[in-house]
């Protein structure tokens, strides 16, 4: 994972280095415990995210099954909008996606593909030092992973269709 990592943001890096604006998504959560989570404890929601036009990305939950969101679906983000707070900070975003795998209703008559991802809650639990016991916390965040590198268990089962191709592939067998 942190291969994949470290490869997406040297891509994300080369983008800003070509003058295309990258915007950055900070999680709401619901105490510093909750901040502090690993992401596998949080629904694989990440605690800040960096998106541009143009990049891949994939879902990292169910949204739509019957129509093609589903976890693991690849997508291209179009567009990102975001409401601002009283003191011009961005609120909450929501992607514009294209999906090609995507089968149900156009959400954006001339762009029937595009779909509008929004940031989902995802409860857990954390150990709260100062009442000395388990509690519920939560994080809010787009349920997106930047894709232009994916571990071997993300890319398990991917169909690749007649207007996809996979342009690299590179297997590290792992250290001996």
């Amino acid at each position: 994972n942190a291969d994949c990592d470290s490869y997406n943001l040297r891509r994300l890096k080369a983008l800003v280095a070509n003058t295309k604006p990258v915007a950055k998504c900070k999680a709401t959560n619901s105490s510093i415990d909750a901040e502090k989570a690993a992401d596998n404890r949080t629904g694989r929601l990440q605690n800040k995210l960096f998106f541009t036009t143009g990049q891949p990305v994939i879902l990292t939950r169910n949204l739509w099954t019957l129509h093609g969101l589903v976890n693991g679906a690849r997508g291209v983000v179009k567009e990102l909008v975001t409401q601002a707070d009283q003191d011009g900070n961005p609120r909450e975003w929501v992607a514009l996606v294209h999906f090609a795998d995507y089968t149900g209703p156009p959400f954006l008559k001339h762009h029937p593909k595009w779909v509008p991802i929004g940031v989902v809650k995802h409860d857990f639990r954390v150990f709260d030092r100062k009442q000395k016991k388990s509690v519920t916390a939560w994080r809010k965040q787009l349920p997106l992973r930047m894709a232009w590198a994916s571990t071997i268990h993300k890319a398990q089962g991917i169909t690749v269709g007649p207007h996809q191709a996979i342009k690299r592939l590179l297997i590290d067998a792992g250290k001996v």
